[in-house]
């Protein structure tokens, strides 16, 4: 039986709300909540912001239309006034018009009620069983060492005139070694099109071949992972995370590849705990 090690990434959480995991997965997850009481708590808070959204957009939906005026306040307006970020000129005028707009004041007082819950501290508390077998954890487990830094492989894209280039690269174990291909669409005119570059890196359990294909001012990313002998690596879980937050997972399909339809230039980590593999990614714009 699968068990997970430690809490799961946020977007897990988001994803087993939505009921867009695989069972297997979700049955692990749900086992998980039941006996943590920081991952019920995260589950709850979003559920019932969920909830909230459903509600106001069922309301919207079933209240009359009514055309707002020239007055009438933007959703940028609404929050400024619900967060007192107003002037005190403009915070009288938001004042005289709500006496008289039923619309607006509506929507105010929706915003302080969405506001009072999302901030609003829940304490639930800890029971009995759970804090002695906490306790007897602390005393059975020693002090652990001073975390060192994690030295991550790095590889660093440009977009540029005629397509991607792979402008740095720093490979580290597990990772061996990185080869860098063009991939020619097929029939695409230069000016309509910039060529795709593909990654093909080489770790100790798996090859993972990367196509990056620019568009707009970004790329979109196909991602591969094979094991020995090119066999597919089918329902491995991939994050992608900026700034330490996961903003994307999925799972590799049967073929064993996932995609991530546009990422924009910046710097990311993606990490796939199946074949221990981690790596950053950065993209830069044109120069």
């Amino acid at each position: 039986m699968t068990t997970l090690i430690g809490c799961p990434e946020p977007v897990l959480l988001s994803q087993l709300l939505d009921r867009e995991l695989a069972q297997e997965e979700e049955n692990v997850l749900r086992r998980h909540v039941e006996t943590c009481i920081e991952c019920n708590a995260r589950l709850d808070q979003l559920a019932k912001a969920k909830n909230m959204a459903q509600s106001g957009l069922r309301h919207a939906l079933q209240s009359p239309f009514v055309t707002p005026s020239l007055e009438c306040f933007s959703p940028e307006r609404v929050s400024a006034y619900v967060q007192r970020q107003l002037s005190a000129g403009e915070h009288e005028a938001a004042e005289r018009h709500l006496r008289t707009c039923q619309k607006c004041l509506g929507e105010v007082m929706e915003a302080f009620r969405i506001t009072k819950n999302l901030t609003r501290k829940r304490h639930v508390p800890v029971p009995a069983a759970l804090k002695a077998r906490v306790a007897s954890q602390w005393k059975q487990t020693p002090a652990p060492a001073a975390k060192e830094a994690t030295v991550l492989s790095r590889f660093v894209l440009q977009i540029a005139q005629k397509g991607l280039e792979l402008v740095d690269q720093y490979v580290v174990a597990p990772l061996r070694d990185v080869q860098t291909t063009l991939a020619p669409l097929p029939a695409y005119r230069v000016e309509d099109a910039l060529a795709p570059l593909q990654l093909t890196l080489h770790a100790e359990q798996a090859t993972i071949a990367i196509t990056a294909v620019p568009g707009g001012t970004g790329l979109s990313l196909s991602m591969t992972i094979m094991g020995p002998g090119e066999t597919q690596f089918s329902a491995q879980r991939v994050f992608l995370r900026q700034g330490g937050k996961s903003i994307f997972s999925a799972r590799t399909d049967r073929e064993g590849v996932v995609r991530i339809p546009h990422i924009e230039p910046g710097a990311y980590e993606f990490s796939c705990a199946g074949i221990q593999t981690t790596f950053q990614l950065e993209l830069r714009a044109p120069v």
